[in-house]
């Protein structure tokens, strides 16, 4: 260890050890245990049991409330370095006299230090160090002592930044859970037995691996990512939804004009919804997410329990029913209703069993094309096999055109192949207002 000397300076007896400007240091670590964060709260000016309590509760939230108490009450009492004065429980800022050269010290150097550095700074300038122990500094109320065993002071902000292995530990959950959780919750479901620091807070803000997306709700941000992207991407078949678009526009229409109760509405199920899983959020329907953040987290009620979803307001859109769809067996033109639930801020989603068979018509050609696509990813179908499949989803025929687009996106052919395909089978045949049926 480089050999450090600290000259002894005379200070006036009338002067106090902490007259001189405290000087502001942030650390990184975790406070050893209930003593220290005692001390830590208290140095900040005097407190009500009850203040205090309501602190220690807030910053040991993790830990069995009715212990706490009984904890606490027993820290007060044991440590001589706390005082009731006035109704106010208060911290002696003064310390031990004996103890002044190694706050002095520690508040030079501004990093925390072991017991044992500071023997070794005491014999460098030549004073006595048989009989101190390291319990010296727990019962003086300017010392703070971390859990890697150094002491620091009780005026300095300690930061607890977590480890690989903790991070690790968190990125996991979130992917079990497969949704956002709040820092209590994370620290409850981890580390039950330890502190909710403020440094883990500071350390999900910095790390652009977690997001927060509202209500002190964090979340990974790269599934949250890949959702949305998912949600923004092009559609590659729109230029053929517009049948189905037309007959949905006209079924809304009549939805809106039976409706009476503002708190309750229907919504008709598109085949594009179904397969990005998210349920479109008109005007009258944005009503209902009014008071909620840009992005939020929300469990709606359903026949089957809760399911959690995003409000996503850029999009218009509540995402992530994908699954709920599913196992609804739901499909184009089924109708939903979403309505304001018994339990405060609360929505519930059910299906009513209905279904506008004309959106259901024109959806499931879309679906079943979806579906080839998929099909074709893994199992490539020829090009003929790829135009009888589209054909029978539209027998009343289908333009060169449309037709050359579908193959492209399904099968990546060109003009000419589809030309000597449409030409060579017999069984493909061009109507008079050139047609391919």
């Amino acid at each position: 260890m480089k050999k450090t000397r600290v000259k002894r300076k005379t200070k006036s007896k009338s002067k106090s050890q902490n007259d001189a400007p405290v000087n502001e240091v942030t650390v990184n670590g975790r406070l050893d245990n209930l003593l220290d964060h005692v001390k830590q709260m208290l140095y900040r000016g005097g407190l009500t049991f009850e203040d205090l309590l309501d602190q220690v509760k807030n910053k040991l939230a993790n830990q069995d409330q009715d212990k706490l108490e009984q904890d606490l009450k027993r820290c007060l009492g044991n440590n001589l370095s706390y005082y009731l004065k006035d109704g106010l429980w208060e911290v002696d800022k003064t310390g031990n006299p004996a103890n002044h050269h190694f706050y002095q010290w520690i508040s030079t150097m501004g990093y925390p230090v072991t017991f044992r550095e500071l023997l070794f700074l005491a014999e460098e300038n030549n004073l006595e160090t048989r009989g101190r122990l390291e319990q010296d500094l727990v019962y003086d109320g300017r010392f703070i002592r971390l859990r890697s065993g150094k002491w620091a002071l009780s005026h300095w902000q300690v930061i607890g930044e977590p480890t690989a292995g903790e991070v690790t530990k968190v990125i996991r959950l979130f992917q079990r859970k497969q949704r956002p959780l709040t820092l209590a919750e994370i620290m409850r479901e981890l580390f039950p037995a330890r502190v909710v620091e403020i440094g883990w807070e500071s350390f999900l803000q910095k790390d652009e691996r977690f997001v927060e997306v509202g209500q002190g709700r964090w979340f990974l941000k790269s599934p949250l990512e890949a959702m949305i992207a998912h949600i923004a991407a092009e559609d590659v078949f729109a230029f053929i939804r517009q049948g189905e678009i037309s007959v949905l526009q006209e079924a809304e229409l009549v939805l809106i004009i039976k409706e009476a109760d503002a708190s309750r509405r229907q919504y008709i199920l598109s085949s594009l919804d179904l397969e990005r899983g998210i349920l479109r959020l008109n005007k009258r329907m944005m009503r209902l997410f009014d008071q909620m953040e840009p992005m939020t987290y929300l469990d709606l009620e359903t026949l089957e329990g809760p399911i959690g979803v995003w409000y996503l307001q850029e999009y218009q859109c509540l995402a992530g029913l994908g699954p709920w769809y599913e196992a609804n067996q739901l499909e184009p033109g089924g109708k939903l209703e979403i309505c304001r639930s018994s339990k405060k801020d609360s929505l519930q989603l059910k299906a009513s069993g209905e279904r506008e068979a004309e959106v259901f018509t024109e959806g499931l050609k879309i679906r079943k094309l979806e579906a080839l696509r998929r099909k074709c990813v893994f199992h490539p179908l020829t090009i003929e096999e790829v135009v009888t499949e589209i054909l029978q989803l539209y027998p009343q025929g289908l333009d060169f055109d449309t037709l050359l687009a579908l193959v492209g996106i399904i099968n990546s052919s060109g003009s000419q192949e589809l030309q000597e395909v449409l030409h060579q089978y017999p069984y493909f045949e061009e109507l008079q207002n050139r047609l391919w049926r």
